[in-house]
C-alpha cells in the first residue's frame, strides 16, 4: 500500500485548463505591465519634449532671470493635456497665465506675462496711445498688491481688478507696467467712475520710471562665446575655463569646431573669441572675426564668458542675434545666470559711467 502511494507521488501532474489560465493571465500581466511601463516612458519624453519648447519660445521672447524660473515652474503644474495645447498654439498660454498671475500679484508676474501674452508692446510707455487692450499691470490697495488687465481703452480707460480686491477708496489708483524693451513704470490712474463688477474708468494723470530701469556701461573686455550642450554633461567644472573632454584642437585658432562623439547623433562644437562693447544687466554688445550665426542652428543656448574689469569671473547662457550696424557685431541676451553674478555686474556698471540701455 506504502509502495503505490509512493509511487503515484511520483507521477507528474497533467496538464489541466486552470493551469493553461494562470499561464495566459500571467503573460497577459506581464505584456500588460511592458505595454505600461512603454506608455509612461512615452508621456515623459513627450512632456519633457513639450516643455522644452515651450521654454525656448519663452528665450524667444526675451523672457530671463526670475522670470524664466517662474514660468518653469508654471509649466511644471500643468497637466499634459494643457502642455500639448500650448504646444499646438503659443497663444494658449494666455488664459492659463494670467490665472496664474492673479494667484502671484508680483512684479516678475507682470513682466513675465507681458512678454509672453502680450503682442505689439511700444518700445516706451508715454501715455493712453501706448497702452494696449488685454495687457496687466500690478494695482496696490491697502499695502496688498493685485493683478488688473485693461478691458477696454476708449475717451477712458477701462480697468478690471479681480473680485477679491477690495473697493478702491477716493479717486487715485497706483499701478505697476512693463515695456520689454524698455522697463516697468509707475503708473498713477486718476478714477472718474467705478461699477459693482470691479471695473474702473478712468485716465493716466502721471508715468515714472520705476525702480528697475536698466542701464549698462561701455566695457573693452575680450571674452569667449560657446555653444552649450547640457546633455553631454559639458557644463563648466569648479574655476575651469571649460571641460577637459570637450575642448578644441590646439590648432583651432580664436574660433574653431568640433564634434561631439558621444552618442550616434553628432552635433558640432563652436567656441570663439569675442570682443566686447557694451553690456547691462541683462543683454551685452560685442564683436567677433567672423560671422557666427551659421553656427546658431546647432545650438538654442550658448554661454558667453568675461572677466569684468574689476576681475571677477561673468558667465551666463543666452541667445545672440546679429546688430544691423557695424560688422559682425551681435547682440547677447541673458536668459540663464547666477543672481550672484548679476549683482556683481550691476556694481561694476554703475562703476563705469553707467547710461540709460540701448540694445543697438
Amino acid at each position: 500500500m506504502f509502495a503505490a502511494m509512493f509511487l503515484d507521488i511520483l507521477v507528474w501532474p497533467e496538464a489541466g485548463t486552470l493551469s493553461f489560465i494562470g499561464a495566459f493571465l500571467f503573460i497577459g500581466a506581464l505584456l500588460l505591465t511592458f505595454a505600461l511601463f512603454r506608455y509612461a516612458a512615452y508621456k515623459r519624453k513627450r512632456r519633457e519634449e513639450t516643455i522644452d519648447i515651450l521654454m525656448h519660445h519663452a528665450y524667444d521672447r526675451h523672457v530671463a532671470g526670475k522670470e524664466i524660473q517662474r514660468f518653469r515652474v508654471f509649466l511644471n503644474a500643468m497637466e499634459d493635456k494643457h502642455l500639448e495645447d500650448f504646444r499646438q498654439a503659443f497663444s494658449h498660454l494666455r488664459k492659463p497665465l494670467f490665472i496664474y498671475a492673479r494667484h502671484h500679484p508680483d512684479k516678475d508676474s507682470v513682466r513675465l506675462y507681458q512678454k509672453l501674452a502680450v503682442d505689439g508692446l511700444g518700445s516706451t510707455m508715454d501715455g493712453l496711445k501706448d497702452v494696449h487692450r488685454g495687457e496687466i499691470g500690478l494695482a496696490e490697495i491697502d499695502s496688498a498688491r493685485y493683478i488688473f488687465y485693461v478691458a477696454d481703452i476708449g475717451e477712458q480707460l477701462e480697468i478690471a481688478l479681480p473680485s477679491s480686491a477690495p473697493r478702491v477708496q477716493g479717486n487715485l489708483l497706483r499701478a505697476y507696467m512693463y515695456r520689454p524693451q524698455s522697463g516697468g513704470y509707475k503708473v498713477m490712474f486718476t478714477i472718474d467712475r467705478k461699477s459693482t463688477n470691479g471695473h474702473y474708468f478712468g485716465q493716466i494723470t502721471s508715468i515714472e520710471e520705476a525702480e528697475d530701469r536698466h542701464r549698462m556701461a561701455f566695457m573693452e573686455i575680450d571674452g569667449k562665446i560657446r555653444g552649450f550642450i547640457p546633455e553631454t554633461g559639458m557644463e563648466p567644472v569648479g574655476g575651469e575655463e571649460f571641460a577637459s573632454q570637450d575642448r578644441l584642437p590646439t590648432n583651432a585658432g580664436p574660433a574653431g569646431s568640433g564634434k561631439e562623439t558621444g552618442g550616434e547623433e553628432k552635433r558640432e562644437i563652436f567656441e570663439c573669441n569675442v570682443y566686447l562693447e557694451k553690456i547691462s544687466d541683462r543683454a551685452a554688445v560685442f564683436r567677433a572675426d567672423l560671422d557666427i550665426m551659421s553656427y546658431n542652428r546647432y545650438h538654442h543656448l550658448w554661454e558667453l564668458r568675461l572677466t569684468l574689469l574689476n576681475g571677477v569671473e561673468f558667465m551666463s547662457r543666452g541667445t545672440f542675434s546679429p546688430l544691423p550696424q557695424g560688422y559682425h557685431r551681435y547682440l547677447f541676451r541673458f536668459l540663464e545666470t547666477d543672481p550672484a553674478m548679476i549683482d556683481e555686474l550691476k556694481k561694476e556698471i554703475e562703476a563705469n559711467q553707467p547710461f540709460p540701455e540701448r540694445m543697438n
